[in-house]
């Protein structure tokens, strides 16, 4: 037989405990191939192939692998194609593969809750995210809002961001005492992590009221004036 491994031939990152398919061409001028397809895989750099994925199955070109929950940065596959006489021929990956069985880890150290933002103005969001197998991609980050307290997320700050630790938000125009960011980071190998604010945070189109007043003292030590909002209760003028 001829056979190809025309997917998985190296240098990828898959996620442990999830489904990946194995693909392959495989041909015999002689007698045919029927179902003589076996795959296997090895974590070891191709040393040996302990690991049975499936076999004698049927050369249809393609089976879905459910990938073990492993670490393993050294995996390899092999596919076997054997003919009705039993002549046999192999294909393995070229270079080793990389199984990540971990979540990222993430930290929103901004906007976790308790804020209030000006709409209009510029927030920085500020988060830390590491991955210890796959690593996180230039594009592994993203992140949403919520306006209804976290129970969903339907609104996009920013996706596929490089993991800076920060993004400068633009504050939507808005009037909300519920609102929620959640950050998204995505290993290489499709691993998903997500952190959102611990509590609600403020979006408000006008600033805060300013503290009331309770006493203003001039340089020389006149009396002082009492204020209550923006009205005086006193006519009394202090000079400064």
């Amino acid at each position: 037989p001829v056979i190809t491994l025309t997917s998985l031939t190296g240098g990828d990152y898959i996620a442990g405990g999830k489904s990946k398919n194995v693909t392959w061409s495989a041909t015999d001028d002689g007698f045919g191939i029927a179902s003589g397809i076996s795959i296997y895989y090895s974590t070891d750099g191709g040393n040996t192939f302990l690991n049975t994925i499936v076999n004698s199955i049927a050369n249809t070109g393609l089976y879905s692998w459910a990938v073990p929950s492993i670490e393993s940065s050294s995996v390899r596959v092999r596919i076997v194609a054997k003919d009705l006489i039993k002549n046999i021929a192999t294909y393995e990956s070229s270079s080793n593969i990389v199984i990540d069985s971990t979540l990222p880890t993430i930290n929103l150290t901004s906007l976790n809750g308790g804020e209030y933002l000006l709409a209009g103005k510029i927030e920085n969001i500020t988060w830390t995210a590491t991955d210890e197998h796959s690593g996180i991609p230039s594009n592994g980050i993203s992140i949403y809002y919520s306006t209804d307290g976290g129970r969903i997320f339907p609104n996009t700050i920013a996706t596929e961001l490089a993991n800076t630790g920060v993004y400068s938000w633009l504050v939507p125009t808005l009037e909300s005492a519920s609102v929620k960011i959640i950050i998204v980071a995505l290993d290489r190998a499709g691993n998903a992590a997500t952190k959102e604010s611990t509590s609600n945070f403020n979006v408000k189109t006008v600033p805060p009221p300013s503290p009331l007043i309770d006493s203003v003292i001039s340089p020389t030590n006149v009396s002082a004036i009492k204020l209550s909002g923006w009205k005086s209760q006193s006519t009394q003028i202090i000079s400064i």
